[in-house]
């Protein structure tokens, strides 16, 4: 379902890594990574949507991500920037996705 919300050639930095495409996003990053979590949580807060024209728009927001990743927790958030492009059946795909996360600060 996720693959919906992509364009086939989307850009994707994340950190220091990128991947070029839907495909390798989903081949080398995002199924191997899901398959090793457990208990996930993920979830977005503040977001804003700026329109760039009548075919973009660009979207900014926060997000957490938590799980259980072997014998560690996961417990991260971070910055999310989008650059999403109206499509020729109306729908809206993400063309690029800019994500930098750090670990939870400790109360």
């Amino acid at each position: 379902r996720i693959a919906t919300f992509y364009h086939p050639d989307v850009t994707i930095y994340e950190g220091a890594g990128m991947n070029d495409g839907w495909a390798d996003y989903r081949d080398r990053h995002l199924g191997p990574e899901l398959k090793m979590f457990e208990n996930l949580e993920f979830g977005h807060s503040n977001r804003r949507i700026q329109m760039l024209g009548d075919r973009a728009a660009l979207a900014i927001s926060e997000y957490f991500i938590k799980a259980k990743l072997k014998d560690r927790m996961l417990d991260n958030v971070g910055r999310e920037t989008l650059v999403l492009e109206k499509q020729s059946d109306g729908s809206w795909k993400i063309r690029h996705s800019h994500t930098s996360g750090r670990a939870r600060p400790q109360k």
